[in-house]
């Protein structure tokens, strides 16, 4: 290959060494910086299953992360998600957590926008208060759940989105919620605990293949899709192969009214019903100092078969023949609609 350079006055060709202009190549691409002017050593890939792929992808090291359990990661997760953000209109973008441990404050998400945790990668929530902002009240409680003003920001928050993925390979995210509890208790809170994940007035999310623990209040928290009040309209609720232990409650069926706190909520508006309800070959571990009276029911209506603990009066338990009275819908329902797609990210080396 030969390059020509141009002199004043009058031109000569001049041959220039191939070496020399790799090493200027890679000398120029180098003092680009950051995660693009990298030199790649070697790469793997790996596939994953969700709604979207997308075009553009990093890695939270590429950001100045770093997963020893110490480190306060909050700058690096908001600088990577803020760079990924210019590719919504473009193909999108996936930040990618690799194993580690990964302490952080909380971070909004955007929109196209996929968060994936490596199987061995532990997202842990900063314990220090300062770490987690403050925000408003939701608009339908007009003031805090818990206490008269604000409320602390989730650990991992988004509003107004659209299109958004978090996954992994069974990675974990640790709320380290001990912490938040211990308060509670002790009645020292002057705001509203946060909650693990919250996505607000928000559509086309994704949520799998993860570990959620130790969440300093509700794990995770859709509110306010399309409906009035504080949520969406929910209907043709199906729950599978979800396992749950160490329970105070089993649940709570109620008004909005109602405020006791509890793990597993669905609350309506004053004057509803809930009807046609089916819970069916259900055993629920409860922890040794469960309540009394495990679950609640308000304005409930429907049957149960072979459900442990007993539940309330209201869903009288039918006898194990009616065990497949429960049986989910012959006819597709709207997630099975839902089309995943096989993605694949490639890690860098460097």
């Amino acid at each position: 290959m030969e390059l020509k350079a141009k002199r004043l006055g009058k031109t000569q060709p001049q041959v220039i060494n191939r070496v020399a202009v790799w090493a200027f190549m890679v000398g120029f691409v180098v003092m680009l910086g950051g995660a693009e002017g990298r030199i790649v050593k070697s790469f793997s890939t790996f596939e994953y299953s969700a709604m979207s792929c997308r075009a553009h992808s990093a890695s939270v090291t590429e950001f100045g992360a770093v997963g020893d359990g110490k480190t306060l990661n909050t700058r690096a997760f908001a600088a990577a998600i803020a760079h990924l953000s210019r590719y919504s209109a473009v193909g999108g973008g996936l930040l990618y957590v690799p194993a580690g441990r990964w302490l952080t404050g909380t971070f909004n998400l955007t929109s196209h926008f996929t968060l994936y945790l490596h199987k061995q990668a532990v997202l842990l929530a900063s314990q220090d208060v300062r770490d987690w902002p403050l925000s408003d009240p939701l608009p339908s409680y007009g003031h805090g759940r818990e206490a008269p003003g604000g409320r602390y920001m989730s650990f991992i928050f988004g509003t107004n989105l659209t299109d958004v993925i978090i996954t992994g390979d069974n990675g974990k995210i640790d709320g380290q919620g001990g912490v938040w509890w211990t308060k509670f208790h002790k009645g020292s809170l002057k705001y509203t605990r946060p909650h693990l994940i919250e996505i607000m007035h928000s559509r086309s999310i994704q949520i799998s293949n993860l570990t959620l623990l130790n969440s300093p209040f509700w794990t995770v928290h859709p509110v306010y899709k399309t409906a009035i009040g504080r949520g969406a309209y929910v209907k043709d609720i199906y729950v599978k192969r979800m396992t749950m232990h160490t329970m105070k409650w089993v649940s709570k069926w109620m008004a909005i009214t109602n405020r006791i706190p509890t793990l597993i909520t669905i609350r309506k508006r004053p004057g509803d019903t809930f009807t046609g309800i089916c819970i069916a070959n259900v055993t629920l571990g409860m922890t040794p100092k469960h309540k009394k009276y495990p679950w609640t029911c308000t304005d409930v209506q429907g049957m149960t078969s072979g459900v442990t603990p007993s539940p309330c009066d209201s869903l009288p338990d039918q006898g194990p023949e009616k065990i497949s009275a429960c049986d989910f819908p012959a006819d597709s329902l709207p997630i099975d609609e839902v089309k995943l797609k096989q993605c694949s990210y490639r890690i860098n080396y460097f």
